[in-house]
């Protein structure tokens, strides 16, 4: 608990004063919140650690229900064991190739005042929860993207997805896009709280702060990087959806531009060979491999610009936390978190062509006045969009759901 208590205290925001909590608090019995994830995941222990002691603060017990990870997502390293204080780990079985799952949910938390779950068409029990809800029997919210962006609407999934959107009584949705998603397939506007789903970041930028110009000056002389060169940054996963091999292409037509530029590639994943072949051709591709934590600090720390040309999830909001505008294409399987990004504000959205992308990019770095402008731009959207906000949002939407009952 200790643990929870200090991470969650620097992260404290006012108490809410009036409205829903206190005719919710008032009650006199305390109402229970209860979470459902899969797993639960590194990036989003220090939300539910912020939200357990909001809740807390207005006399509402909060419990995540989570399971360990199945074989595939342990691979990944990132699932932890939530605190006590919150946190119950039960058994769960992963079926058909681990494509559906099976949580042995306590009976204790069909009783809560609320049962918030992620909207996943392979989680069996979301199927229960649906129809105690329809049956009045269990106040249902979901949580989530609305759809999967990267797969067609007409997908056998995507229909089961669409069918179940209306199962609930509540919605919080990751961003506005969500929001409208939901509402445009006849959920009440009305019962829809947009969280602007989001992740701590502030230790990533608090890092930065402590990396050096002399430490930025040694990486860049080790790398071959003079300090007047322009550097661009990708970060993440290196799979199909990210592009890579665009993005090499593009580097090159930029380095055209720009003969100082440098293109640093930090990650791995099945496209790893691309970041590989193009380190040993060009001596201005720098290979990183994998970096996770405060290992990647220091490249975020001589970046001037995050590239990203295939998909962007929550990576925008590393990039922002760093001061880094971020360019991205406009192809359609980005995830809801694009919403983020302002094109020609805090970064850039150009078309699927790696010379027009190019030619954005170079416009900016070859510009010292509108570069500095867009980092500070990017620099107030990760406060905007930061973990403290989400928070506040989920904690009022919760008050709403509880009130409106």
């Amino acid at each position: 608990m200790a643990r929870a208590e200090s991470r969650a205290s620097a992260r404290e925001i006012p108490e809410a004063k009036g409205g829903a909590s206190a005719s919710i608090v008032g009650h006199g019995a305390e109402p229970t919140i209860c979470i459902v994830q899969a797993v639960a995941k590194q990036y989003r222990e220090p939300f539910f650690d912020a939200l357990y002691f909001r809740l807390k603060n207005q006399g509402i017990r909060l419990q995540v229900i989570y399971s360990d990870p199945n074989s595939f997502e342990a691979r990944r390293k990132d699932a932890v064991d939530l605190p006590p204080s919150y946190g119950r780990k039960v058994h769960a079985l992963w079926l058909f190739r681990q494509r559906v799952l099976f949580q042995r949910v306590p009976v204790a938390a069909l009783t809560a005042d609320l049962v918030i779950v992620e909207q996943a068409s392979k989680y069996v029990l979301n199927y229960v929860f649906a129809l105690l809800s329809t049956l009045g029997i269990l106040r249902l919210a979901y949580w989530g993207h609305g759809r999967n962006w990267q797969q067609p609407q007409e997908s056998g999934m995507g229909r089961v997805k669409r069918a179940m959107l209306r199962r609930a009584d509540w919605w919080f949705a990751y961003t506005a896009r969500v929001a409208d998603y939901v509402r445009d397939n006849g959920f009440s506007s009305e019962r829809i709280t947009v969280v602007q789903n989001s992740v701590d970041t502030s230790g990533l930028r608090q890092q930065i702060n402590d990396f050096d110009e002399q430490a930025r000056a040694a990486l860049r002389e080790e790398l071959g990087i003079a300090r007047t060169d322009r550097v661009g940054l990708f970060c993440g996963s290196m799979h199909t959806d990210k592009q890579l091999a665009f993005l090499v292409r593009a580097a090159v037509e930029l380095r055209n531009r720009l003969p100082g530029f440098h293109l640093i590639l930090v990650g791995a994943g099945p496209d790893e060979t691309i970041a590989r072949t193009a380190a040993a051709k060009h001596a201005w591709v720098h290979h990183i491999g994998p970096q996770f934590g405060g290992a990647r600090v220091p490249y975020f720390a001589i970046a001037d610009v995050f590239l990203c040309p295939g998909l962007v999830g929550l990576a925008v909001l590393d990039a922002f936390a760093a001061g880094l505008p971020l360019f991205t294409t406009d192809i359609p399987i980005h995830s809801p978190e694009i919403d983020y990004l302002e094109d020609g504000i805090n970064g850039g959205i150009s078309e699927f062509d790696p010379a027009i992308y190019a030619e954005n990019i170079g416009k900016v770095l070859a510009s010292p006045g509108i570069l500095a402008q867009m980092k500070s731009n990017a620099e107030a959207s990760a406060q905007r969009y930061g973990l403290d906000v989400m928070v506040e949002n989920f904690f009022r939407g919760v008050l709403a759901c509880l009130d409106r009952s």
